[in-house]
């Protein structure tokens, strides 16, 4: 028993430590520059007189994917996409040169060009720069002057670049890389920086099918498109969120009287928690509605206050659905989306904002992500809306309640907004779908915002 407490323990070490790196893969998967740690561990016997039959997981090196992204424009002089298997030299908090891919420079009131807080490596180590009007970068790292007032362009530092080619690099816990080895790399004269874009993670949308198989240690994933194009590319590893399914296969249920949809899951009222007429009640996952918490909360309470009456039921309301991607940027669904309000037949119009220069969101640096709203046609009530962006988890409380309510797009006009923040991007997604509704405007003593 021993033997097997000492084995267990060290996997569920190992298991915590590979949830912390996958999680922390997950929460940066839209940060500019970011590469994703890999997890590898093996099995170790334990050596020495009577642990012949012990072993222990064992975590080995993080390896890190530093396959190139998709490149972001953002026209901002200062944002670099560095080529393939490059690296920006910088300083850690030690002094030490470490490396990123990361391309967000910024110059500090003394000067100090740095990312993310790290100085920038050039040719006798940070570089500060002086006084300038406008700034360029060369493709490979040389840094132009524009003096303040015009004059010559000057020459001022070159950004040293490096690269991984035949070098084995290690991320460390701050986020920077260094040569396994702990040596300082040379520069590399032929590598390359782009200004004005920044890279990103790879986004494809409209995905037909996807069919994942092994190929010794790889995954190979093949993928059609919408236009019938078929793609396939190898992979270390596939990260498939494939939600849930109810836990009732095991049960029989095949055997009983209850009504069972296709895929053999009991038929039931949601607002009573009733499988059909019968004196059986579901609740959370088991039901495949929302499994979701605080869906699920709700459900067990309808459920188990129904079953306790039984068989004098009472209906109960159920809330507007809302639901939560903790990503970044964060997504949100509101209400009904607009796949639902499209097969409903429902008549409605579409109200968005790009949060690309929204005010706040581009003073936090997070100006990513788009927002739409949905109004009933002729009511202007609000049906649901969809969003990803800064603030999706705020955003999408406030329209959950709304849609709850009732509100309509004029009565949410009404509400107060303050400046500057996140939710004035919602403010003008909700202009944009009062003037495509195209209804008659109220009494002016009625409105503070009425669309004439």
């Amino acid at each position: 028993m021993e033997r097997l407490i000492h084995t267990a323990v060290s996997g569920a070490d190992l298991a915590q430590t590979a949830l912390r790196i996958t999680a922390n893969n997950l929460a940066n998967v839209n940060t500019v520059g970011f590469k994703a740690d890999m997890e590898q561990a093996r099995a170790m016997q334990i050596t020495g007189e009577g642990f012949r039959t012990r072993f222990q997981a064992q975590m080995m090196p993080v390896s890190t994917d530093l396959t190139a992204g998709a490149v972001m424009e953002t026209g901002r002089d200062l944002d670099l996409t560095v080529a393939d298997k490059g690296f920006i030299a910088v300083l850690d908090a030690d002094g030490n040169e470490a490396y990123t891919r990361a391309g967000e420079l910024q110059v500090g009131a003394d000067g100090t060009l740095s990312v993310h807080g790290f100085p920038v490596v050039g040719g006798g180590g940070g570089i500060v720069l002086p006084e300038f009007g406008d700034i360029d970068i060369s493709a490979d790292g040389t840094i132009n002057l524009l003096p303040v007032g015009g004059g010559v362009i000057e020459q001022d530092e070159r950004i040293k670049l490096v690269t991984s080619n035949n070098v084995v690099m290690v991320k460390g816990d701050d986020g920077l890389f260094r040569a396994q080895d702990g040596n300082p790399l040379d520069a590399d004269p032929a590598m390359t920086v782009r200004s004005g874009a920044l890279a990103e993670l790879p986004l494809t949308l409209e995905v037909q099918d996807l069919q994942p198989r092994r190929e010794g240690d790889a995954v190979v994933l093949r993928s059609m498109l919408a236009d019938g194009t078929v793609h396939e590319e190898p992979f270390d590893l596939l990260l498939a969120a494939t939600g849930r399914r109810p836990n009732v296969d095991r049960l029989g249920l095949e055997h009983t009287a209850l009504p069972l949809d296709p895929h053999g899951v009991p038929v039931y009222d949601r607002r009573t928690g009733q499988v059909g007429s019968s004196a059986v009640f579901m609740a959370g996952d088991a039901a495949d509605d929302r499994p979701l918490l605080h869906e699920a909360a709700d459900e067990g309470r309808i459920a188990g206050d129904n079953a306790g009456r039984w068989p004098d039921l009472r209906l109960r309301p159920r809330r507007a659905p809302l639901a939560v991607v903790f990503s970044e940027p964060q997504m949100a669904l509101v209400g009904a989306t607009h796949a639902e309000l499209v097969a409903s037949g429902t008549e409605f119009e579409i109200g968005d904002v790009s949060f690309a220069d929204q005010g706040r969101s581009r003073v936090m640096g997070r100006n990513q992500g788009a927002l739409q709203v949905y109004a009933e046609r002729g009511s202007g009530r609000l049906l649901g809306a969809e969003l990803i962006g800064p603030a999706a988890e705020h955003l999408g409380h406030l329209l959950a309640w709304s849609v709850q309510r009732g509100d309509t797009v004029q009565q949410m006009l009404d509400s107060p907004f303050y400046h500057p923040v996140v939710e004035e991007g919602l403010r003008t997604a909700l202009r944009d779908a009062q003037r495509a509704l195209k209804l008659a405007a109220p009494a002016l003593e009625d409105c503070l915002e009425c669309h004439t």
